[in-house]
């Protein structure tokens, strides 16, 4: 009536929407299919709902990312951190640096010596410049002494907040980069500030 009143004239014209076009035949037919055998349901027919096959989708494509994972052998080094896809916290992203620098450490692609050495046989030296040691990522962490002072100053501010969560986890790179899945998302996220804090103070990322 609305149309009517404005003085708008219609025409109907029937459009032939599945003829010669081979895309629309094919979901006609199966349209067709669907519709006989929801017909032939009975009340015993299990009825899957939509939610239940997004989860055994999302179910079976985790199981294929684990199998690949775990037979891959580009991903050694981040596999004793997080040894299960898929279930990662992710804390940090606001700051692009600290998140890619805590990422590298995770999977031993860092700019630290011992690794320039590895990939780059005409880089000069795999040594800590202080240390005259192999610069490792677990002596960049733990017994650099040029970080002495900024190491101690993180160890005492994770110790606080473990003994406040009443939480004692090995004092490791997995636990300082949030990866602990064994600690509190929320204990985890300020762990993970403090260990960021120490990787931008020691300048050498």
């Amino acid at each position: 009536s609305h149309i009517r009143q404005k003085y708008i004239k219609l025409k109907y014209f029937w459009v032939p929407g599945h003829v010669n076009i081979k895309g629309n035949e094919i979901a006609d037919s199966l349209a067709k299919q669907a519709a006989q055998t929801a017909k032939e349901l009975t009340n015993d027919t299990k009825i899957v709902t939509k939610q239940e096959i997004y989860k055994k989708i999302h179910a079976t494509c985790i199981d294929k990312w684990q199998r690949q994972y775990n037979h891959s052998k580009k991903v050694h080094s981040i596999q004793q951190h997080i040894p299960e896809v898929g279930k990662r916290r992710i804390y940090g992203e606001e700051n692009r640096r600290t998140f890619c620098i805590t990422n590298q450490l995770l999977s031993g692609h860092t700019i630290l010596n011992d690794h320039l050495k590895k990939i780059n046989p005409i880089h000069t030296t795999n040594l800590c410049e202080s240390c005259k040691v192999p610069e490792t990522i677990d002596h960049f962490l733990f017994k650099c002494e040029n970080t002495q002072e900024l190491r101690d100053r993180l160890l005492y501010e994770v110790d606080k907040i473990l003994l406040e969560s009443e939480c004692n986890p090995l004092l490791d790179l997995k636990t300082l980069s949030g990866v602990n899945n064994d600690i509190k998302p929320e204990i985890n996220r300020r762990i993970n500030k403090e260990f960021k804090t120490f990787l931008i103070k020691t300048k050498r990322f």
